[in-house]
């Protein structure tokens, strides 16, 4: 007799689940999308680097704020820089979640065509344009770049989140 009435009550249950009014795609987007809004506050970074980096950032700048799908990303990089660099590479590994969805290396004198090499010591600003695809899917995006000089030697190394 109990079993009778616990199939009972589960039928009614899902009968009364199966009643109930759909929550549509878009009220289930649009409340995850205002659940992480506190996420997409554009961008932060901090230092990967250890104490023997040869270049200190001390800023990095990230134009525009927000940051625009379709449309150019420009990242400046501001610090001191302990010695003279002649030849180098950035390393870039860029993940969205957990997921690595780019990973670039690029002659570190190519960066900035208003900063070729040698670089010299001293107060140094470097600047990087990139286009961000009108199709790169809303998120947050972690990139960590790591910077080497002529010897391969790691300079500096920096952490960004990027929130698009």
């Amino acid at each position: 007799m109990n079993t009778k009435i616990a199939v009972l009550a589960l039928l009614a249950v899902l009968a009364v689940a199966a009643s109930a009014a759909p929550v549509s795609q878009t009220k289930y987007l649009e409340y995850f999308e205002d659940w992480d809004a506190p996420n997409r506050l554009g961008a932060s970074w901090t230092s990967c680097g250890g104490a023997n980096d040869k270049f200190k950032i001390s800023s990095v700048v990230v134009t525009p704020e927000p940051i625009v799908k379709g449309g150019d990303l420009k990242v400046t990089f501001n610090g001191v820089l302990a010695s003279n660099v002649t030849a180098g590479e950035m390393n870039l590994s860029m993940k969205w979640g957990f997921l690595t969805v780019l990973t670039q290396t690029v002659d570190v004198c190519t960066v900035d065509p208003t900063a070729p090499c040698p670089l010299a010591a001293g107060q140094l600003s470097i600047s990087s344009v990139s286009a961000i695809p009108a199709s790169t899917p809303s998120g947050t995006y972690t990139a960590t770049i790591k910077v080497t000089d002529q010897t391969k030697t790691q300079i500096s190394c920096v952490t960004l989140n990027l929130s698009i």
